[in-house]
Formats: C-alpha cells, sequence, structure tokens
C-alpha cells in the first residue's frame, strides 16, 4: 500500500485493503460485474439526497457507527476528513482535494483546516447525524466521490503530530472492521 492516511492513499489495491480497516461515506456495492460500479450506504443510510437544483447534496449517517475506540462517529469527523484533504501542502500522495475542489462551492480557494480554522463553509457537519454539501455546479455523480478513501471519518484530535497531519498515517483510528496493531 502507498499509505494507510485515507487522504494520501491513491493506488486502487490499497483503497481494496483500506476496506478492513477504514469505512466510508459510500461504498462500492461488494458484488462483481456491473453491480460493484455501483454505490451503496456505508456510513451513510444510502446514496445523497439531492435537491431538486441539484446543488445541494445530503446524506443521513447510520445509527450507531462507531471508531475503534467506542466514540461514535459524526458528521463533523467526516467533514474534517474531507477538508484535510485540501492541505496538500500537507497530505501529500493522494488525490488531495482535486476531485472535490471544482464541485464544492468555495472549494477552488480553501487550504485546509491547518491553515483555516473556521472550515469550509459549503461542508454543513451541524447536525451530527446528517452531513449536507453544497455546490458550486450540478455535479450528478457526487456518491462517486463520498465513496473514495477520502471520506473516511478522521477525528481531529487524533489528526496530530509536526505539520499538522502528516504524522496520521502511522496512528489511523479505525473505523471498523478491524484496526491496524502497528505500523
Amino acid at each position: 500500500f502507498d499509505s494507510l492516511d485515507p487522504a494520501r492513499t491513491y493506488y486502487a489495491y490499497s483503497w481494496n485493503y483500506q476496506r478492513i480497516y477504514q469505512r466510508t461515506l459510500l461504498m462500492f456495492k461488494p458484488a462483481v460485474g456491473k453491480e460493484g460500479a455501483q454505490v451503496t450506504g456505508d456510513l451513510a443510510e444510502g446514496p445523497g439526497e439531492f435537491s431538486s437544483d441539484g446543488l445541494t447534496v445530503t446524506y443521513k449517517l447510520r445509527d450507531g457507527i462507531t471508531f475503534e475506540t467506542g466514540a461514535a462517529i459524526t458528521s463533523a469527523d467526516i467533514k474534517y476528513a474531507l477538508e484535510r484533504s485540501f492541505a496538500e501542502d500537507v497530505i501529500t500522495g493522494g488525490p488531495g482535494s482535486t476531485y472535490l475542489k471544482p464541485v464544492l462551492a468555495g472549494g477552488a480557494d480553501y487550504k485546509g483546516p491547518y491553515k483555516d480554522k473556521a472550515g469550509l463553509a459549503s461542508i454543513d457537519a451541524s447536525d451530527p447525524k446528517k452531513i449536507v454539501f453544497h455546490l458550486s455546479k450540478k455535479f450528478s455523480d457526487f456518491d462517486y466521490l463520498m465513496a473514495l478513501p477520502v471520506s473516511t471519518p478522521v477525528p481531529q484530535a487524533a489528526d496530530t503530530g509536526k505539520n499538522g497531519g502528516a504524522n496520521y498515517q502511522f496512528h489511523v483510528v479505525s473505523s471498523g472492521p478491524y484496526k491496524v496493531g502497528t505500523y
């Protein structure tokens, strides 16, 4: 694998490996053939609900989802994970925010949570059981972006070390079903 950090990995075989210790907002159906290219709920109950104008996407989180520590996974953990991918000066090696910048409102100018503590306003995590995305343009494949490892929740308290979160890959917090013992 190239990295244990979901924001720093880019190889498909690493993404397959990561499915055993992390969960994403959505996931590709565990099926063969064409069905395996469809997305389904993982941390979210199901695919996003798009507003009538196509510029807002809402996901409802499942009940009982937790980190390996037993702490509840909330929408804020997913928001933080996505935001850290924008810190391309710290989080290197993965796709970064390449796919998110052009579709999230304000995404083109956002530099990540290490430089902008206020966060990206176009990701609303005010309800711990719901995450809402405000898009800059219609993007019908947004669900596919939320099936990428970058939507794996990261507890902000665990994203520490020199240079912000650059060391998270050495102590990832699992969202299950297995965890990394040592690295």
